[in-house]
């Protein structure tokens, strides 16, 4: 089973498109599939209708821990899709 499907059982099952870790500096779903490059996770989340300008708990966005972790694809799609906004 691919991570997409996981994520959509786990949503049809009650688990939120927002919940934050805790222990993990404030991270969602999608901090945790940008800081892991996970660009098909991030086009579901996105349809589903999760919170793509969610930040971590010292302020860092999805676009910066991206660039850090140094995932371009994710990198260039999210700056694609905040231009868009």
């Amino acid at each position: 089973m691919g991570f997409v499907r996981m994520a959509q059982l786990l949503h049809e099952h009650g688990a939120p498109l927002d919940a934050i870790a805790e222990g993990d500096g404030g991270a969602t779903p999608f901090l945790t599939a940008c800081s892991n490059g996970k660009l098909e996770i991030l086009i579901w989340l996105k349809q589903a209708g999760a919170n793509l300008k969610a930040t971590g708990d010292e302020g860092q966005d999805g676009l910066s821990i991206a660039a850090r972790e140094g995932y371009l694809k994710v990198v260039k799609w999210l700056h694609e899709g905040l231009i868009a906004l």
